[in-house]
Formats: C-alpha cells, sequence, structure tokens
C-alpha cells in the first residue's frame, strides 16, 4: 500500500464503504483504517501465543470481491522464525491451508471464529500468516505514533576480489582477511 488516502471496502451485505487509511506499516502490509459508519461487528480477536502444532484452521477471504471462500487445515509450524518477511522478527504461523489468489489480507481463524493470524503468502504449499500478537502490536504502535519507526544499522556490504597476492597469502591469525584464505572478502560502507 502506497501513499493513498481514501479505500473502498466492501461488506459482507453488498455495500461498499470509502474509508481513511489513518496510517499504514509497509513493511508488513498493515494499514488502520477510519470507518465512518455504526453498527459493524469486527472479527473476535484470539491470541496467538497460545498455539499449537495440528490445532483446526481456516483461511477466509473475499477473493477480487467475487464472493467469500474458506479453506481449512491445520498449523504445522507455531511459530516459525523466517529472519525476514512481514514481520519485524521475522516470527510467522505456517499452515497447510491453500491460500488461494486473493487470500492475502484476510483472517487466519481457530475453530472457534477467533482471528488468529493475518495472512500473507502462500509458498511450498504452506500458507504463511502473521501472528495476531504481531499485529496488534504493528496496529498499537500506528495508533500511539502514527507509524512504524525501524532502526537502520547504516552499512551495506558488497563482495569484493582480493588481490591475488592477499588472496594467496599464507594463513596468519594476525590479518583476519587471509587467516580463511579467502578469494572473496566483504567491503563494508556507511552511510549517514
Amino acid at each position: 500500500m502506497t501513499r493513498v488516502a481514501i479505500v473502498e471496502v466492501d461488506l459482507r451485505d453488498g455495500s461498499r464503504l470509502r474509508v481513511n487509511v489513518i496510517s499504514h506499516d509497509p513493511y508488513a502490509d498493515i494499514a488502520l483504517l477510519r470507518v465512518e459508519r455504526g453498527g459493524l461487528k469486527p472479527i473476535d480477536i484470539g491470541d496467538s501465543d497460545g498455539l499449537q502444532v495440528g490445532q483446526l484452521v481456516f483461511a477466509s477471504a473475499n477473493p477480487f470481491g467475487a464472493n467469500p471462500s474458506t479453506t481449512s487445515g491445520i498449523i504445522t509450524t507455531a511459530k516459525a522464525s523466517l529472519g525476514w518477511g512481514p514481520t519485524r522478527g521475522g516470527e510467522v504461523i505456517v499452515t497447510d491451508c491453500p491460500l488461494n489468489p486473493g487470500y492475502s489480507g484476510g483472517p487466519l481463524v481457530d475453530a472457534s471464529g477467533r482471528m488468529i493470524g493475518l495472512n500473507v503468502a502462500y509458498v511450498n504449499s504452506r500458507g504463511i500468516s502473521i501472528p495476531i500478537n504481531s499485529v496488534k502490536s504493528t496496529i498499537t504502535a500506528l495508533v500511539r505514533d502514527g507509524k512504524i519507526k525501524t532502526a537502520h544499522l547504516g552499512i551495506s556490504a558488497d563482495a569484493i576480489n582480493l588481490p591475488k597476492r592477499l588472496a594467496n597469502e599464507p594463513k596468519q591469525e594476525k590479518r583476519a582477511y587471509s587467516y580463511w584464505k579467502l578469494k572473496t572478502a566483504v567491503l563494508l560502507r556507511g552511510w549517514g
């Protein structure tokens, strides 16, 4: 989502609302919306900390505004750590629920109908969802600060070829680059 002030939301009764985008986290692809209509019932929110492998789950969506759709499956990994991706710590829920095109952004719910995750991808026949507790944390920060505060290390890395005389030097503990007898090295550059 990029710089959109107003979006349209389709409701179950067939009506369409124009809603304001208050803030968003582009990294997690989560937006905070303001709906100016009463009488709407939000989904019940669960707790993703107590999820168990083998637990029955349902992935719901309204792909492309066509018809509501649901797939079912089980949790195959309750807390997978990717180290990258849509959550800051990289922690996701992995299921065997097929997430068809258009399921991204839909809820992952438990057998009681409580939202326990936000569906984001389907990779190698596995559904990937952001745990609802991570979503709640992101929304709390968006409400409080209007944005997600992130830190950056301030360096980038590039592989470079070492000169032959350095790459072929005998092992010397005093020089880290030749101790491992590297043929390439990593150049670190800082920025402000």
